[in-house]
């Protein structure tokens, strides 16, 4: 598997690149001026900040993954995303993205691997702080449920019109699995298929290499992952 180490956004005077291995010989991205999120946001001059529980050093890596990604597709980005906690990512895909819809049960005790969603926060509130997050968004949307239950019961692709989908819902192995599988079903071959936590967690690391041997993988400072169709590169 060839994996692909997206460090940071370099800016210069007249020139913005994205630092990143090259692929083929030849680098992945060049950026000529920062972009600009929904046509008014500089990314040179302001990184959207948002309060604490991914931290500035999380928000602003995110906001490079949004902005590679928002280079390289030439269409609109509709993204469903596994996993919503306070919207902190949500608020950020808003901004770079044609419509996001979050898929949380928002409900304690479904992941026994992350201490946040077991005991230390009521995620009754965690909900409330995402909605007052987002409300203003008028292209954002949400579920009330596991991923799995969305996919089985409410998912129907006459309405909803993914071409990408970001995993960071449960980090138990075995349903990032699942997530990872069913996402492919929905999206076909021509589907992004990102996630986080790559970095620190050890099994969802082999498993990602594993599903996507084949395929180049780009990796960001946050735990950000990201497996992008050739067709795009």
């Amino acid at each position: 598997m060839l994996v692909l180490l997206v460090e940071r956004l370099e800016y210069r005077t007249r020139k913005t690149k994205l630092v990143v291995a090259s692929y083929r010989g030849k680098q992945v991205l060049r950026i000529k001026n920062a972009h600009k999120v929904n046509g008014d946001m500089n990314v040179e001059k302001k990184q959207i900040s948002i309060p604490q529980m991914r931290g500035s050093f999380q928000s602003y890596h995110l906001n490079v993954m949004c902005n590679f990604l928002n280079k390289i597709i030439v269409h609109e980005i509709n993204v469903l995303e596994i996993g919503a906690f306070s919207g902190e990512s949500t608020y950020i895909f808003s901004h770079y993205f044609n419509s996001v819809h979050s898929v949380d049960s928002w409900k304690n005790g479904n992941d026994t691997t992350n201490e946040a969603g077991m005991q230390n926060v009521d995620m009754n509130f965690v909900f409330d702080a995402y909605r007052n997050r987002v409300n203003v968004m008028k292209n954002v949307s949400f579920n009330r449920c596991t991923s799995n239950h969305f996919f089985k019961n409410v998912y129907k692709p006459e309405i909803h019109s993914f071409n990408m989908v970001y995993i960071d819902g449960s980090h138990e192995v075995e349903q990032v699995k699942k997530d990872i599988d069913n996402s492919i079903k929905i999206l076909g071959d021509d589907g992004i298929i990102c996630g986080h936590d790559y970095h620190w967690n050890e099994g969802l690391n082999k498993l990602v290499r594993y599903k996507f041997d084949a395929k180049p993988l780009f990796v960001f400072q946050d735990g950000s992952w990201c497996v992008i169709p050739e067709k795009y590169l």
